[in-house]
Protein backbone atom coordinates (compact mmCIF):
# COMPACT_ATOMS: atom_id res chain seq x y z
CA UNK A 1 0.00 0.00 0.00
CA UNK A 2 1.25 3.32 -1.03
CA UNK A 3 2.75 4.85 2.42
CA UNK A 4 1.61 8.23 1.47
CA UNK A 5 -1.47 7.11 1.10
CA UNK A 6 -1.67 5.62 4.78
CA UNK A 7 -0.28 8.49 6.00
CA UNK A 8 -3.20 10.98 4.67
CA UNK A 9 -5.60 8.82 5.91
CA UNK A 10 -3.98 8.40 9.38
CA UNK A 11 -0.96 10.55 10.50
CA UNK A 12 -2.20 13.55 8.71
CA UNK A 13 -6.03 13.60 10.77
CA UNK A 14 -4.48 12.62 13.81
CA UNK A 15 -2.43 15.91 13.83
CA UNK A 16 -5.42 17.98 12.69
CA UNK A 17 -8.06 16.22 15.21
CA UNK A 18 -5.26 15.97 18.26
CA UNK A 19 -3.46 19.21 18.08
CA UNK A 20 -6.92 21.47 18.60
CA UNK A 21 -8.77 19.31 21.26
CA UNK A 22 -5.04 19.39 23.26
CA UNK A 23 -6.00 22.75 24.20
CA UNK A 24 -7.49 22.33 27.28
CA UNK A 25 -3.76 21.76 29.20
CA UNK A 26 -3.07 25.61 28.34
CA UNK A 27 -5.98 26.53 30.39
CA UNK A 28 -3.94 28.41 32.80
CA UNK A 29 -3.79 31.05 30.69
CA UNK A 30 -7.42 31.41 30.42
CA UNK A 31 -7.54 31.65 34.07
CA UNK A 32 -6.48 35.11 35.79
CA UNK A 33 -8.86 36.81 33.29
CA UNK A 34 -11.67 34.44 33.80
CA UNK A 35 -11.21 35.10 37.83
CA UNK A 36 -11.25 38.79 37.03
CA UNK A 37 -14.44 38.90 33.93
CA UNK A 38 -16.84 36.88 36.43
CA UNK A 39 -15.17 38.44 39.53
CA UNK A 40 -14.62 35.17 41.44
CA UNK A 41 -12.43 33.19 43.10
CA UNK A 42 -9.68 31.13 41.59
CA UNK A 43 -11.43 28.10 42.45
CA UNK A 44 -15.09 28.86 40.79
CA UNK A 45 -12.52 28.95 37.34
CA UNK A 46 -10.49 26.38 38.01
CA UNK A 47 -13.62 23.81 38.35
CA UNK A 48 -14.29 24.42 35.31
CA UNK A 49 -11.47 22.79 34.57
CA UNK A 50 -12.03 19.88 36.81
CA UNK A 51 -15.34 19.19 34.68
CA UNK A 52 -13.53 19.64 31.38
CA UNK A 53 -11.17 16.20 32.81
CA UNK A 54 -14.09 14.49 34.40
CA UNK A 55 -16.36 15.16 31.17
CA UNK A 56 -13.25 14.00 28.92
CA UNK A 57 -12.96 10.60 31.12
CA UNK A 58 -16.77 10.49 30.57
CA UNK A 59 -16.62 11.48 26.77
CA UNK A 60 -13.88 8.37 26.20
CA UNK A 61 -15.84 5.99 27.33
CA UNK A 62 -19.38 6.91 26.42
CA UNK A 63 -18.44 7.35 22.32
CA UNK A 64 -15.81 4.21 22.69
CA UNK A 65 -18.57 2.20 20.60
CA UNK A 66 -18.64 4.94 17.97
CA UNK A 67 -15.65 4.91 17.54
CA UNK A 68 -15.46 1.44 16.70
CA UNK A 69 -18.63 1.66 14.28
CA UNK A 70 -17.93 4.76 12.64
CA UNK A 71 -14.83 6.80 12.74
CA UNK A 72 -15.58 9.34 10.25
CA UNK A 73 -19.24 10.26 12.48
CA UNK A 74 -16.85 9.89 16.03
CA UNK A 75 -14.22 12.73 14.44
CA UNK A 76 -17.30 15.15 12.80
CA UNK A 77 -19.00 14.49 17.09
CA UNK A 78 -15.95 15.73 18.54
CA UNK A 79 -15.72 18.81 16.13
CA UNK A 80 -19.22 19.87 16.53
CA UNK A 81 -18.56 19.50 20.49
CA UNK A 82 -15.77 21.53 20.42
CA UNK A 83 -16.97 24.05 18.35
CA UNK A 84 -20.24 24.71 20.37
CA UNK A 85 -18.24 24.26 23.49
CA UNK A 86 -15.87 27.27 22.77
CA UNK A 87 -18.68 29.47 21.89
CA UNK A 88 -21.21 28.72 24.23
CA UNK A 89 -17.96 29.37 27.01
CA UNK A 90 -17.71 32.84 24.71
CA UNK A 91 -21.29 33.68 25.11
CA UNK A 92 -21.44 32.65 28.85
CA UNK A 93 -18.42 35.67 29.47
CA UNK A 94 -20.76 38.11 27.04
CA UNK A 95 -23.52 37.50 29.81
CA UNK A 96 -21.47 36.65 32.85
CA UNK A 97 -22.76 33.14 33.34
CA UNK A 98 -20.49 31.31 35.18
CA UNK A 99 -23.46 27.79 34.75
CA UNK A 100 -23.25 28.89 31.07
CA UNK A 101 -18.81 28.84 31.11
CA UNK A 102 -19.10 25.33 32.98
CA UNK A 103 -21.61 23.80 30.46
CA UNK A 104 -19.25 25.02 27.65
CA UNK A 105 -15.81 24.48 28.65
CA UNK A 106 -16.93 21.87 31.40
CA UNK A 107 -19.10 19.47 29.71
CA UNK A 108 -19.12 20.15 25.64
CA UNK A 109 -15.50 20.87 25.48
CA UNK A 110 -14.95 17.83 27.55
CA UNK A 111 -16.58 15.26 25.81
CA UNK A 112 -15.54 16.69 22.45
CA UNK A 113 -12.07 16.16 23.93
CA UNK A 114 -12.61 12.81 25.19
CA UNK A 115 -14.63 11.60 22.07
CA UNK A 116 -11.50 13.10 20.04
CA UNK A 117 -8.79 11.75 21.90
CA UNK A 118 -9.28 7.66 21.06
CA UNK A 119 -10.09 8.32 17.18
CA UNK A 120 -6.77 9.04 16.69
CA UNK A 121 -5.02 6.49 18.44
CA UNK A 122 -7.30 3.39 16.93
CA UNK A 123 -6.80 4.38 13.48
CA UNK A 124 -3.03 4.95 13.53
CA UNK A 125 -3.16 1.23 15.22
CA UNK A 126 -5.07 0.05 12.65
CA UNK A 127 -2.68 1.79 10.00
CA UNK A 128 0.24 0.17 11.05
CA UNK A 129 -0.95 -3.41 12.71
CA UNK A 130 1.82 -5.05 11.32
CA UNK A 131 4.67 -2.43 13.09
CA UNK A 132 6.32 -3.92 16.22
CA UNK A 133 6.90 -0.53 17.23
CA UNK A 134 2.96 -0.54 18.33
CA UNK A 135 3.36 1.86 21.85
CA UNK A 136 5.69 4.14 20.35
CA UNK A 137 2.79 4.45 17.29
CA UNK A 138 0.20 5.01 19.76
CA UNK A 139 2.63 7.72 21.40
CA UNK A 140 2.24 10.11 18.51
CA UNK A 141 -1.56 10.80 19.02
CA UNK A 142 -0.68 11.08 23.09
CA UNK A 143 2.05 13.43 22.23
CA UNK A 144 0.20 15.31 19.65
CA UNK A 145 -2.21 16.04 22.56
CA UNK A 146 0.32 17.65 24.92
CA UNK A 147 1.60 20.09 22.05
CA UNK A 148 -2.21 21.49 21.73
CA UNK A 149 -1.45 23.22 24.73
CA UNK A 150 1.73 24.69 22.85
CA UNK A 151 -0.76 25.86 19.34
CA UNK A 152 -3.22 26.82 21.87
CA UNK A 153 -0.32 29.19 23.80
CA UNK A 154 0.39 30.60 20.56
CA UNK A 155 -2.82 31.46 19.05
CA UNK A 156 -3.73 33.26 22.59
CA UNK A 157 -0.43 35.24 22.56
CA UNK A 158 -0.79 36.62 19.73
CA UNK A 159 -4.56 37.48 19.50
CA UNK A 160 -5.71 37.90 23.09
CA UNK A 161 -4.51 41.66 22.60
CA UNK A 162 -6.46 42.17 19.41
CA UNK A 163 -10.03 40.43 20.35
CA UNK A 164 -10.07 39.73 24.22
CA UNK A 165 -11.15 37.00 26.65
CA UNK A 166 -15.05 37.07 25.03
CA UNK A 167 -14.12 36.83 21.76
CA UNK A 168 -11.05 34.74 22.16
CA UNK A 169 -13.19 31.47 22.84
CA UNK A 170 -15.00 32.26 19.18
CA UNK A 171 -11.73 32.98 17.37
CA UNK A 172 -10.25 29.85 18.90
CA UNK A 173 -13.94 27.94 17.65
CA UNK A 174 -13.62 29.09 14.35
CA UNK A 175 -9.94 28.43 14.01
CA UNK A 176 -10.35 24.61 15.25
CA UNK A 177 -13.27 23.99 13.01
CA UNK A 178 -11.36 23.72 10.19
CA UNK A 179 -8.49 21.97 10.43
CA UNK A 180 -10.93 19.66 12.88
CA UNK A 181 -13.49 19.53 9.69
CA UNK A 182 -10.29 18.76 7.24
CA UNK A 183 -8.95 15.98 9.46
CA UNK A 184 -12.67 14.38 9.87
CA UNK A 185 -12.81 14.31 5.87
CA UNK A 186 -9.46 12.68 5.83
CA UNK A 187 -9.46 10.39 8.58
CA UNK A 188 -10.61 6.69 7.16
CA UNK A 189 -10.16 3.12 8.57
CA UNK A 190 -8.40 0.51 6.43
CA UNK A 191 -10.73 -1.93 4.50
CA UNK A 192 -10.13 -5.04 6.37
CA UNK A 193 -11.03 -2.95 9.05
CA UNK A 194 -14.17 -1.55 7.94
CA UNK A 195 -15.33 -4.81 6.23
CA UNK A 196 -14.63 -6.22 9.79
CA UNK A 197 -16.97 -3.87 11.32
CA UNK A 198 -19.71 -4.65 8.67
CA UNK A 199 -19.26 -8.33 9.33
CA UNK A 200 -18.99 -8.05 12.77
CA UNK A 201 -22.22 -9.14 15.60
CA UNK A 202 -19.72 -7.52 18.51
CA UNK A 203 -21.77 -6.00 21.20
CA UNK A 204 -19.99 -3.27 23.58
CA UNK A 205 -20.44 -4.41 27.15
CA UNK A 206 -19.09 -2.36 29.95
CA UNK A 207 -20.08 -5.06 32.33
CA UNK A 208 -17.86 -7.38 30.78
CA UNK A 209 -14.63 -5.32 31.31
CA UNK A 210 -16.03 -4.46 34.88
CA UNK A 211 -15.65 -8.28 35.55
CA UNK A 212 -12.37 -8.67 34.18
CA UNK A 213 -9.64 -8.25 36.37
CA UNK A 214 -6.99 -7.27 33.66
CA UNK A 215 -9.25 -4.24 32.73
CA UNK A 216 -9.70 -3.53 36.67
CA UNK A 217 -6.00 -3.57 37.40
CA UNK A 218 -5.01 -1.39 34.18
CA UNK A 219 -7.92 0.85 35.24
CA UNK A 220 -6.52 1.48 38.68
CA UNK A 221 -3.40 2.11 37.70
CA UNK A 222 -4.52 5.26 35.53
CA UNK A 223 -6.74 6.28 38.23
CA UNK A 224 -4.50 6.50 40.62
CA UNK A 225 -1.40 7.70 38.29
CA UNK A 226 -3.42 10.40 36.91
CA UNK A 227 -4.92 11.66 40.22
CA UNK A 228 -1.14 12.24 41.70
CA UNK A 229 0.21 13.38 38.61
CA UNK A 230 -3.02 16.25 38.53
CA UNK A 231 -1.98 16.82 42.18
CA UNK A 232 1.65 17.06 41.41
CA UNK A 233 1.34 18.59 38.53
CA UNK A 234 -1.34 21.52 40.19
CA UNK A 235 0.90 21.55 43.32
CA UNK A 236 4.19 22.07 41.88
CA UNK A 237 4.61 26.48 41.73
CA UNK A 238 3.35 26.39 45.71
CA UNK A 239 6.04 23.57 46.16
CA UNK A 240 8.60 25.17 44.29
CA UNK A 241 8.04 28.88 46.08
CA UNK A 242 8.07 26.83 49.74
CA UNK A 243 11.26 25.09 48.79
CA UNK A 244 12.66 28.76 47.90
CA UNK A 245 12.93 28.75 44.20
CA UNK A 246 13.08 32.16 42.81
CA UNK A 247 10.55 33.28 39.48
CA UNK A 248 13.27 32.82 37.35
CA UNK A 249 14.26 29.42 38.35
CA UNK A 250 9.96 28.39 38.49
CA UNK A 251 9.68 29.68 34.69
CA UNK A 252 12.71 27.33 33.65
CA UNK A 253 11.39 24.61 35.84
CA UNK A 254 7.96 24.67 34.33
CA UNK A 255 9.59 25.18 30.66
CA UNK A 256 11.54 21.43 31.14
CA UNK A 257 8.21 19.97 32.89
CA UNK A 258 6.81 20.46 29.45
CA UNK A 259 9.61 19.24 27.65
CA UNK A 260 10.10 16.05 29.65
CA UNK A 261 6.13 15.47 29.53
CA UNK A 262 7.03 15.29 25.62
CA UNK A 263 10.26 12.89 25.83
CA UNK A 264 8.62 10.54 28.53
CA UNK A 265 5.36 10.02 25.83
CA UNK A 266 8.39 8.88 23.64
CA UNK A 267 10.84 7.55 25.47
CA UNK A 268 9.10 4.77 27.68
CA UNK A 269 6.86 3.38 24.58
CA UNK A 270 10.31 3.47 22.77
CA UNK A 271 11.63 1.14 26.11
CA UNK A 272 8.34 -0.97 26.37
CA UNK A 273 8.29 -2.43 22.87
CA UNK A 274 11.60 -3.66 22.84
CA UNK A 275 9.76 -5.35 26.21
CA UNK A 276 8.68 -9.69 26.28
CA UNK A 277 5.59 -7.88 27.59
CA UNK A 278 4.82 -4.18 27.11
CA UNK A 279 2.62 -4.00 30.40
CA UNK A 280 5.62 -4.31 32.39
CA UNK A 281 6.72 -0.78 32.00
CA UNK A 282 3.64 -0.04 34.29
CA UNK A 283 6.15 -1.05 36.98
CA UNK A 284 8.86 0.80 35.99
CA UNK A 285 7.19 3.93 35.89
CA UNK A 286 5.68 3.51 39.54
CA UNK A 287 8.83 2.47 40.82
CA UNK A 288 10.54 5.41 39.41
CA UNK A 289 7.74 7.68 40.49
CA UNK A 290 8.40 5.88 44.33
CA UNK A 291 12.18 6.70 44.04
CA UNK A 292 11.51 10.48 43.34
CA UNK A 293 8.49 10.75 46.09
CA UNK A 294 10.83 9.13 48.56
CA UNK A 295 13.74 11.41 47.91
CA UNK A 296 12.03 14.10 48.02
CA UNK A 297 10.19 13.72 50.95
CA UNK A 298 13.70 13.40 52.67
CA UNK A 299 15.08 16.37 51.23
CA UNK A 300 12.16 18.69 49.90
CA UNK A 301 15.05 20.37 47.46
CA UNK A 302 14.89 17.77 45.71
CA UNK A 303 11.28 19.16 44.34
CA UNK A 304 12.55 20.61 41.47
CA UNK A 305 13.95 17.54 39.81
CA UNK A 306 11.25 15.46 41.26
CA UNK A 307 8.56 17.51 39.44
CA UNK A 308 10.31 17.57 35.95
CA UNK A 309 11.13 13.37 35.90
CA UNK A 310 7.49 12.96 37.40
CA UNK A 311 6.20 14.85 34.19
CA UNK A 312 7.91 12.28 31.92
CA UNK A 313 6.01 9.19 33.71
CA UNK A 314 2.78 10.87 34.06
CA UNK A 315 2.99 11.53 30.17
CA UNK A 316 4.16 7.79 29.50
CA UNK A 317 1.63 6.34 31.62
CA UNK A 318 -0.84 7.71 28.72
CA UNK A 319 1.62 6.95 25.69
CA UNK A 320 1.87 3.34 26.58
CA UNK A 321 -1.93 2.12 27.54
CA UNK A 322 -3.15 1.22 24.42
CA UNK A 323 -0.87 -0.44 23.13
CA UNK A 324 -0.82 -2.56 26.49
CA UNK A 325 -4.61 -3.08 25.76
CA UNK A 326 -3.96 -3.74 22.21
CA UNK A 327 -1.63 -6.98 23.07
CA UNK A 328 -4.16 -8.15 26.09
CA UNK A 329 -7.64 -7.73 24.05
CA UNK A 330 -6.75 -7.63 20.29
CA UNK A 331 -7.51 -4.65 18.28
CA UNK A 332 -11.35 -5.19 17.61
CA UNK A 333 -13.06 -3.65 20.40
CA UNK A 334 -9.39 -1.06 21.37
CA UNK A 335 -11.58 1.92 20.96
CA UNK A 336 -14.45 0.62 23.22
CA UNK A 337 -11.86 -0.57 25.87
CA UNK A 338 -9.32 2.26 25.73
CA UNK A 339 -12.31 5.07 25.96
CA UNK A 340 -13.90 2.89 29.17
CA UNK A 341 -9.99 2.68 30.74
CA UNK A 342 -9.73 6.69 30.20
CA UNK A 343 -12.93 7.63 32.34
CA UNK A 344 -10.19 6.63 35.18
CA UNK A 345 -9.15 10.12 33.81
CA UNK A 346 -12.65 11.95 34.51
CA UNK A 347 -12.82 10.39 38.14
CA UNK A 348 -8.97 11.11 39.13
CA UNK A 349 -9.67 14.95 38.78
CA UNK A 350 -12.27 14.37 41.90
CA UNK A 351 -9.87 12.28 43.70
CA UNK A 352 -7.15 14.54 43.02
CA UNK A 353 -9.47 17.77 44.23
CA UNK A 354 -10.06 15.90 47.21
CA UNK A 355 -7.01 14.65 48.32
CA UNK A 356 -5.45 18.14 47.77
CA UNK A 357 -8.16 20.01 49.80
CA UNK A 358 -8.08 17.08 52.85
CA UNK A 359 -4.28 17.67 52.84
CA UNK A 360 -4.45 21.46 53.28
CA UNK A 361 -6.87 21.50 55.37
CA UNK A 362 -4.67 19.04 57.95
CA UNK A 363 -2.13 20.93 57.06
CA UNK A 364 -0.47 24.45 56.00
CA UNK A 365 2.15 23.60 53.68
CA UNK A 366 2.32 21.54 50.53
CA UNK A 367 5.25 19.61 51.82
CA UNK A 368 3.00 16.95 53.37
CA UNK A 369 1.61 16.67 49.96
CA UNK A 370 4.43 14.85 48.88
CA UNK A 371 3.52 11.68 51.78
CA UNK A 372 0.16 11.49 50.28
CA UNK A 373 1.38 10.93 46.34
CA UNK A 374 4.27 8.39 48.02
CA UNK A 375 1.46 6.39 49.82
CA UNK A 376 -0.84 6.23 46.73
CA UNK A 377 2.13 5.28 44.40
CA UNK A 378 3.23 2.60 47.03
CA UNK A 379 -0.69 1.02 46.85
CA UNK A 380 -0.74 1.81 42.74
CA UNK A 381 2.86 -0.90 43.17
CA UNK A 382 0.97 -3.07 44.73
CA UNK A 383 -1.77 -3.54 42.33
CA UNK A 384 0.19 -3.48 39.22
CA UNK A 385 2.90 -5.91 40.74
CA UNK A 386 0.00 -8.46 40.97
CA UNK A 387 -1.14 -8.47 37.76
CA UNK A 388 -1.53 -11.65 36.83
CA UNK A 389 -0.76 -11.89 32.65
CA UNK A 390 -2.33 -14.05 30.20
Amino acid sequence: MNTLYKISKSVIPCALLTLCIGWTYAFSIFSPHLVEVFSSSMNAIQFAFCLNIFFLGIGAAFFGPLVEKNIKAASITSTVLLFFGLCLSGIAIHIQSIVALYIGIGALCGLAEGCGYVVPVKNLLLWFKKSNKKALISAVSIILFGLGSTLCTFIFNMMFGLVGIENMFFVLAGIYAIPMTIGSLMIKKPKYAELKVKKSCIKFSYIKYLKDKFFLKAWMFMFLNIAMGLILIGSCVPMLNEAGFSKEHIISIMMLCGIFNGAGRLIFPAIADFMKRRAYIWTIIIAIEILLMAMTAMSYQLIAFTVILANATYGAAFACLPSVLSDHYGDDELSFVHGFCLSAWGIASLLAYVIMTFVLSMASCYYYVIFAILAFHVINFINVATIKWQ
